[in-house]
């Protein structure tokens, strides 16, 4: 008759203590008062029922019955475990075997991989064309962190086919896995140290709510499941630091209370902010939501709160110095125009968003951007007020930062597409610059720990 059973070391005034109390305890031999042996073996703790052994089961009295209890206390037992540690006792034909919880090893594994590893490994959820971690890895190569990028998951075949092309860190060992993360196999899943993710952002968004109507994101017909593919994979590749993005209405949803809240369960801190284009060297206004969630014993030290302060100097300081004309066709602006008179007599408030060369700034570039909707961004040509133009994928990608190598020689639809659902490139950079300093200096700590 077996039983399993999990619980936590707590403190007491001789030191740690573990409480065992289960229903099976007296059918397998360990009655209050009788014998039972220990044996430490490894991190495991053996007892055996034992006339002969030189320990005593305890017990207390509830309803007038006699319940056997195994108490487990004293300082020997720092050696195996910390005060709050998750530990499983396994109940079994008179022997309970005690050893660290599965979630504990995992704690103790991405702690010292990230402290001990000469390489840590990447991956990326939703990668699309592999800005948010191409920036990442940029970020960490310049702060000599040396990584690789292990594991890049992506629904869309033409993106990865474009980071495949394009994004140097997408190498020959990359694991690439295309489909729905949710319905990736665990077992293909390898060891990552570092993961980054931005999980589907249009069940957050306004716009996103309106045209599915929807009011909330986890009724999104095919968007809101995602979150148990992340959990499926974190879960299998362990990572030390998760690093993720979105929308800023997602910071409150339901979906992302409940993942912050099952990471702080695993053992991970939440570090969370929100940045914007005065955080970055780009010309665009992108607000988004950052988190980064820590293994815990390795967190301390780390902040998101610097980046509030930093002075981030601007590549292009305005609209015309990233413009190159002949990329792209200027066309009537009349269209717009009518659109615009037409939003505004039906109440729409739908404007013509036209950009010229002096400006310092221009709104959201979005994923659709091809598709020349009124309150687009579009380039007034500055020969002819009466023309406008898109911006160029090369310009497209400058305006928000990002290198436009990863877009070269690639179809208009699918660059602005890819670039359009991407991040402010320099947000991802500094957050993994953030985190290499954290690194680097944790690994100094452990040095002299050794050392001394």
């Amino acid at each position: 008759m077996s039983e399993i059973i999990n619980t936590k070391i707590i403190s007491s005034s001789k030191g740690p203590r573990l409480w065992v109390e289960g229903v099976k305890l007296g059918s397998n031999g360990f009655v209050k008062g009788e014998s039972y042996s220990r044996v430490v073996s490894g991190s495991s703790i053996i007892l055996k029922s034992d006339p002969e052994g030189k320990y005593k089961v305890s017990g207390k009295s509830r309803n007038g019955q006699s319940l056997p209890i195994i108490d487990l206390c004293g300082k020997w037992l720092d050696k195996l475990y910390s005060v709050n540690d998750l530990v499983t006792a396994k109940i079994d034909n008179g022997v309970i075997t005690i050893k660290l919880h599965h979630e504990g090893m995992a704690l103790k594994d991405r702690e010292k991989r990230l402290l001990s590893k000469e390489k840590l490994s990447e991956g990326a959820l939703c990668y699309g064309i592999g800005v948010s971690a191409h920036a990442i890895s940029k970020s960490l190569e310049d702060s000599n962190i040396d990584s690789t990028l292990d594991l890049a998951m992506e629904l869309e075949t033409k993106y990865l086919q474009v980071a495949n092309k394009n994004n140097e860190y997408l190498g020959a060992n990359t694991k690439i896995f295309q489909g729905k993360i949710e319905e990736c196999n665990p077992e293909e899943i390898p060891t990552i140290d570092i993961l980054s993710l931005s999980l589907p952002c249009t069940g957050h968004s306004p716009q996103g709510k309106t045209k599915n109507a929807i009011k909330k994101a986890e009724e999104h017909s095919s968007d809101a499941t995602a979150i148990f593919g992340a959990m499926k994979v974190i879960y299998k590749s362990n990572p030390s630091i998760i690093i993720s993005e979105n929308v800023v209405q997602a910071k409150d949803s339901a979906t992302y209370i409940l993942f912050k809240s099952e990471l702080r369960r695993l053992g991970y801190e939440v570090f969370e902010t929100t940045l914007d284009h005065t955080h970055s060297n780009a010309l665009e206004k992108r607000k988004r939501y950052w988190f980064v969630a820590i293994s815990k014993n390795v967190s301390k030290g780390f902040s998101l709160d610097s980046l509030n302060n930093i002075k981030i100097e601007k590549r292009f300081r305005r609209i015309s110095d990233v413009i190159k004309e002949g990329e792209s066709s200027y066309f009537s602006s009349q269209c717009f125009k009518k659109r615009e008179e037409i939003n505004k007599k039906a109440g729409r408030g739908f404007k013509c968003n036209f950009v010229t060369g002096r400006d310092e700034f221009v709104n959201v570039i979005p994923r659709n951007y091809t598709k020349r909707q009124v309150s687009n961004p579009h380039y007034l040509n500055p020969e002819n007020q009466e023309e406008v133009r898109l911006f160029s994928p090369r310009e497209h990608a400058l305006i928000k930062g990002i290198p436009p190598h990863l877009v070269k020689e690639i179809a208009a639809t699918t660059a602005h597409e890819g670039l359009g659902q991407s991040i402010l490139y320099s947000h991802a950079y500094l957050i993994a610059n953030l985190l290499a300093y954290h690194i680097k200096e944790l690994r100094r700590q452990n040095t002299i720990k050794k050392a001394s």
